[in-house]
């Protein structure tokens, strides 16, 4: 079924009718009042906008009294302290929220402030716990008001922090007390310990302050050890060196201590030191090591004793009277009290009584310069007046020694001389006389060694002018080959005579000679029978013959000939078995003439085995 569209009909408007004029007029009436309602709503708005500004302007939080003021200007002003940063700032910002009342809108927001400015006061804290100020940390941390949420975390933090300190302090402490001790090892690893704590000042900062306290002390230790060394040697040098070494540890040196007992020690062996120096009058050295004590020491009066005592002494052991009489007055200048005032006192009487044996003995030697008997008799006369107890005893005694020396060597040289002369004889009568002379001279005499050393020479004179007819005689035989006789009479010279040793050294020979002979005629006989293994040991046996003696040549003649028949006997039987002719050959020595040619020949014969043996052809049968 077709359904026709109908025409759309409209509806007739309110304007339909309305003339074209009258059109226009309204369509201009409703823009301007559109203009209008703009205008008065844009006024509107904008002196709304002027009034709010003028009614909020932003607020001076300096002169604002803050309790009286709305929660918004002291959110804003209690912002602008935290944003200046530190803890006061903080801790003001906290308070000026703190007077908001709980129910304000604006509370949650607060809140939020308030734990976030907590947060950071801890964290302020934290930061002077790390740069290592606990204290001011603990100060900070318990300023956090105890109604925030961070407040909660105090206590705990505040437990960790005194924990990682005391563990800090007493890894530090437990280190310095090895340093003290010289274990460097155990030092350091307590320096190393400190890295594992969880706070930069002791991870960082005072681990490098105790591992640079660990070089230092290693450093003052080897020092230490020198002055130590210096120490044990003992001597006046080296205890003040040991001293020296020591007293430069200042009194934050972890070797002071130590340093400060190796002093003392040291002061205690060199108060020894000087008195040894006393009680062995070493004044030179006594006064040289005074010169050279540290003020430190303290020892300023009894430098000023050693060195006057010392002064003394130098002038004393000059020995001249007026050298000791200089001596005594720089002695007393030791005041009573002092600890080397009796020291002092017994050196004075010692020196007041040497200058009476030195004025004896000056005049004791004036007398020997005379240097006859009378004049050495006067000196010693004049030294024996010096007492046993007198300090210069010893010295009169051995001058007393020298002189009468001189006076018994004057009384013996007449006798000495006359011996000598009697002994230019050089026959048995004068050198009997000349040892009789010499007799008289005493054994505690001077002279004594000398004239007993010319006894022993003229009684040996006497000997060989008595026995050397014996020896020349034993001799004559021995050149007459009477070897046996010849040893006969060279024996009947003792021992204890002059030529015994000569007799000894021919008999010696002689009996060489016999054994000479003796083996040559058993060589002979062993050689006899021809054989070439006794031939070989009668050259064996001639070998042995020395060759300073007689037969000596006669030996080597005789060995050579029976090398030569061993070789012809080797010859002889190589007809017969060449092996054979080698074995006999072999036992020529390297030292006999056949030597070469028998050797010579051996390796012909060893050539001519290695040669193959040719077989005759085979003759055929008839």
């Amino acid at each position: 079924m077709n359904t026709t569209p109908k025409p759309t009909q409209t509806m007739p408007t309110a304007d339909t009718n309305t003339p074209p004029k009258e059109k226009k007029k309204g369509i201009i009436s409703w823009q301007f009042w559109g203009v209008i309602l703009v205008l008065i709503s844009g006024s509107i708005g904008y002196f709304a906008t002027a009034a709010l500004l003028k009614l909020s302007p932003i607020p001076n939080c300096a002169k604002i009294y803050l309790p009286m003021a709305s929660a918004s200007t002291r959110l804003y002003c209690a912002q602008l302290n935290a944003e200046k940063g530190g803890v006061d700032n903080l801790l003001n910002a906290i308070t000026i929220m703190d007077q908001i009342p709980s129910d304000h809108p604006l509370q949650k927001t607060i809140q939020k402030y308030r734990e976030e400015w907590a947060d950071q006061i801890l964290a302020l804290g934290e930061k002077e716990f790390q740069d290592g100020k606990l204290d001011q940390a603990i100060a900070i941390a318990q300023k956090i008001p105890f109604n925030s949420q961070a407040y909660t975390l105090v206590e705990e933090r505040l437990k960790t922090w005194r924990e990682i300190w005391s563990k800090g302090d007493s890894l530090f402490k437990e280190g310095e007390f090895y340093l003290r001790e010289s274990e460097w090892n155990k030092a350091f690893s307590n320096a190393v310990n400190l890295t594992n704590l969880k706070n930069r000042y002791w991870a960082i900062t005072k681990y490098e302050e105790l591992v640079n306290k660990i070089q230092l002390a290693k450093e003052e230790s080897s020092k230490l050890d020198q002055a130590y060394t210096s120490l044990r040697n003992g001597d006046g040098d080296s205890l003040l060196k040991a001293i020296e070494i020591a007293s430069q540890f200042s009194k934050e040196s972890y070797a002071y201590k130590e340093a400060q007992e190796l002093i003392e020690n040291a002061r205690n062996k060199l108060l020894k030191k000087m008195q040894y120096f006393v009680d062995n009058r070493q004044w030179n050295t006594l006064s040289r090591i005074a010169d050279q004590i540290p003020p430190s020491l303290e020892l300023q009066d009894q430098v000023l004793d050693w060195n006057y005592l010392a002064n003394a002494g130098i002038k004393s052991e000059i020995g001249s009277v007026a050298s000791l009489e200089e001596a005594i007055t720089e002695a007393q200048k030791i005041a009573i009290g002092n600890p080397l005032y009796e020291e002092a006192q017994d050196l004075i009487v010692r020196w007041q009584s040497e200058m009476e044996a030195v004025t004896h003995l000056n005049q004791a030697r004036q007398y020997a310069q005379g240097e006859d008997k009378t004049n050495y008799q006067a000196a010693i006369a004049s030294a024996s007046l010096i007492p046993s107890i007198n300090p210069r005893y010893e010295e009169a005694q051995e001058e007393i020694r020298l002189w009468n020396r001189q006076i018994s060597i004057m009384e013996d040289q007449p006798l000495l001389d006359l011996a000598k002369q009697w002994a230019r004889g050089d026959n048995i009568d004068s050198l009997q006389r000349a040892i009789e002379q010499a007799r008289l001279i005493g054994v505690n005499r001077p002279l004594h060694s000398e004239a007993k050393e010319l006894i022993s020479e003229w009684q040996g004179e006497i000997q060989r002018q008595q026995d050397r007819p014996i020896l020349d005689q034993a001799i004559s035989l021995g050149n007459a080959q009477d070897f046996y006789q010849a040893i006969q009479v060279a024996q009947t010279i003792g021992s204890d005579r002059a030529l015994y040793s000569e007799a000894q050294g021919k008999i010696q020979a002689w009996r060489q000679e016999i054994q000479a002979s003796e083996t040559l005629q058993k060589a002979y006989q062993t050689a006899a029978t021809g054989r070439a293994q006794d031939l070989g040991e009668g050259i064996r046996l001639v070998r042995n013959i020395p060759a300073n003696t007689r037969v000596s040549s006669q030996g080597t003649q005789i060995s050579n000939r029976w090398s030569y028949q061993i070789l012809a006997l080797a010859q002889d039987q190589a007809i017969i078995s060449i092996q054979d002719a080698i074995s006999i050959a072999k036992l020529i020595p390297s030292y006999t003439a056949a030597y070469p040619s028998a050797q010579a020949q051996i390796q012909g014969w060893e050539n001519l085995l290695k040669t193959p043996t040719m077989m005759p052809d085979s003759i055929p049968l008839q």
